[in-house]
């Protein structure tokens, strides 16, 4: 098991549906070799899984589209990072 390799579990809020963000989303991904998923959620948010090394995981975040608000979890504690962004 690499130690570097980090999980997230992401959800933003805002306008983030039928705006293009799960596209952006996925090529910021690609961009820094982020592996996961992005999908709608029934409540017109949208849920980010991302796993890759910690230093590429704060530039996914970082240039993530702007969003009202932005809730990352990490996979490997229970504490939450409550961002605004935009």
């Amino acid at each position: 098991m690499n130690d570097n390799i980090k999980t997230v579990k992401m959800n933003a809020s805002g306008r983030v549906q039928g705006v293009g963000f799960r596209w952006a989303t996925i090529q910021i991904a690609e961009s820094l070799d982020i592996s996961g998923w992005v999908k709608n959620e029934p409540d017109g948010s949208v849920s980010i899984l991302a796993s890759g090394s910690h230093e590429n995981l704060d530039h996914f975040i970082e240039k993530n589209p702007p969003v009202t608000n932005f809730i990352c979890q990490s996979k490997k504690s229970s504490n939450q990072l409550y961002r605004e962004k935009g």
